[in-house]
């Protein structure tokens, strides 16, 4: 399973009520996007970026997402202090 961050265009710049609105049928597509081809995925809303865990075939999935702007693989590690942070 590969992560990946998700970003969407001018939602930012909504108001709070619609960027609410267009986040949660964003969700709603991805979600049944993937379901649909049959990929395990967890998906997680933070502010606002999504954070998708899903195979490499769910690359194919978020080209043709509409609402999605840009996707990245990531790396996601935790720390406990900035020594440690630094280190890496």
């Amino acid at each position: 399973m590969n992560l990946y961050i998700l970003r969407f265009g001018e939602l930012s710049l909504k108001s709070n009520r619609v960027r609410k609105r267009f986040l949660n049928l964003l969700e709603k597509n991805l979600r049944a996007s993937l379901n649909r081809e049959g990929l395990p995925f967890k998906l997680r809303r933070e502010h606002l970026r999504f954070w998708l865990e899903a195979p490499p075939e769910a690359e194919e999935v978020l080209r043709r997402t509409f609402g999605l702007k840009n996707f990245s693989p990531a790396v996601e590690f935790k720390w406990s202090d900035e020594q440690e942070l630094l280190q890496r």
